[in-house]
């Protein structure tokens, strides 16, 4: 009898890559690197050779892109991260402080994985969605957000938890640490997702576009609330709860399109 192979996939077939995977499907070989279990999922996310190489173009070839990722020049919200399928996904801030270059990963409104460039100030702000909120031991509360994160809040009285403001939805936003820096991440803000409030459009259809919350229609069942959205333009469009990072009240705090015309 023949020896069967197990364990997990270490490539995945070009063709039938993620869509969101901005790679050629019929050239550069057969494979692709297939990113590591992490804080993203595969259809928001790409592995770090892919970024380095296919979507910030420092590499014409894997080899390149491996050596460069390494020695430690690539960092992932402050820290360095030298494994080629370490998977980075939406609303991670990547810098290469070598050339002095910041950038914000997003899902551009072609479905596809990008990243925009950012000043050194704003490489210092992410936000995150909170994925899911539970109680444990203790009585404080853990909250997990989209990109893997995980945050304790400290509860005074269990049986009466004021400090509990916080909704699966709305986000968080974090001050992220200096590259080669002790520090850790912190939670410096909360925005709740609520009509008024600046959104981005992380999947589906409108994946990529800004607006303004003009109406949550809440769902009976399991189906998702809708949201109806406002964008700059003035045309609004609907789409699920789920799809939406809340990303300021007043105005956006960070960076998500490109310029016109970039």
């Amino acid at each position: 009898m023949g020896r069967s192979r197990s364990g997990p996939k270490r490539h995945v077939k070009r063709l039938a890559a993620p869509y969101a995977w901005p790679i050629p499907r019929k050239e550069g070989g057969k494979f692709a690197p297939r990113p590591y279990p992490g804080p993203h999922t595969m259809d928001t996310s790409v592995p770090l050779l892919i970024l380095v190489r296919d979507i910030l173009g420092y590499a014409d070839y894997a080899r390149e892109a491996r050596k460069i990722i390494t020695r430690g020049e690539i960092y992932v919200d402050g820290v360095p991260r030298k494994e080629p399928k370490y998977p980075v996904g939406i609303m991670d801030v990547v810098e290469i402080p070598r050339v002095n270059e910041c950038y914000r990963v997003i899902m551009n409104r072609y479905h596809r994985i990008d990243v925009v460039p950012i000043d050194e100030d704003e490489a210092r702000v992410k936000v995150c969605r909170i994925k899911n909120k539970t109680y444990v031991k203790g009585g404080n509360l853990q909250i997990t957000l989209h990109d893997g994160k995980n945050w304790l809040v400290e509860i005074e009285d269990p049986t009466d938890p004021k400090e509990d403001v916080y909704s699966v939805g709305d986000s968080l936003v974090l001050r992220l640490p200096e590259p080669d820096s002790d520090e850790r991440w912190e939670v410096e803000d909360h925005l709740p997702l609520e009509e008024g409030v600046y959104v981005y459009v992380m999947t589906g259809r409108h994946a990529g576009e800004v607006g303004r919350i003009v109406e949550i229609h809440v769902t009976e069942g399991p189906q998702e609330d809708v949201v109806t959205i406002e964008n700059e333009e003035g045309d609004r469009f609907q789409t699920t709860k789920d799809r939406l990072i809340v990303i300021g009240e007043d105005e956006p705090l960070v960076t998500v399109q490109p310029e016109e015309g970039a």
